[in-house]
C-alpha cells in the first residue's frame, strides 16, 4: 500500500512538473519553477527593439490579454490536477477518469502554447523589418542548448 501511494504521488508530481520546452524557449521560463518577471522581460524587449509608443501600446494590450487567457487556463489545469491526484489516491482509481483528466490538462497546456505563439506572431506583424531581425536574434539567444545526451546523438 505504501509503495502504491509513493508511485501515485510520483506520477502526479511528474505530470504536474513537466513543462513544454517550446514555451520555455519562447518565453524564457526557467527550470525549477522559477517564472520570469513578465514586465521586466517586456521592458527589455521594447527597449532592445526600440518600439514606438503605438507599438508599445499594442504589445502591452496583447500581453494583458494573453495574461488573462493563460491565468484562466492555468486555474483550470490546477483544478484538473487536483482531481487527478484525488482519483489516483483512491484504492481503485478509475482508469478512464485518470485518462480524461490527463487529456484535458494536455489540451489546456497546448491552448496556452498556441496562445503564446499567436501573440508572438501578431506582435511580429507590428514590427519593422529591422525590428524583426533584432527579434529573431533575441529568440535565438533564448533557446535552450540541447542536453548532452541529445548532442551525442547527432
Amino acid at each position: 500500500m505504501r509503495n502504491r501511494k509513493l508511485l501515485v504521488m510520483a506520477l502526479v508530481f511528474a505530470l504536474l512538473v513537466t513543462s513544454s520546452p517550446m514555451a520555455s524557449a519562447l518565453w524564457g521560463e526557467k527550470g525549477g519553477g522559477e517564472k520570469p518577471d513578465r514586465h521586466k522581460m517586456m521592458g527589455k524587449i521594447t527597449d532592445k527593439l526600440d518600439l514606438t509608443k503605438e507599438q508599445r501600446a499594442k504589445f502591452k494590450e496583447r500581453g494583458d490579454e494573453t495574461k488573462k487567457y493563460v491565468e484562466a487556463r492555468r486555474a483550470e489545469i490546477k483544478k484538473l490536477a487536483e482531481k487527478l491526484k484525488n482519483e489516483l489516491e483512491k484504492d481503485n482509481p478509475n482508469r478512464w477518469a485518470v485518462k480524461d483528466s490527463i487529456k484535458k490538462i494536455n489540451v489546456l497546456r497546448t491552448d496556452i502554447q498556441l496562445k503564446h505563439m499567436d501573440n508572438m506572431l501578431e506582435l511580429r506583424e507590428e514590427l519593422t523589418p529591422e525590428q524583426i531581425e533584432k527579434f529573431k536574434e533575441m529568440l535565438k539567444k533564448q533557446r535552450p542548448k540541447p542536453s548532452p545526451a541529445k548532442r551525442r546523438k547527432k
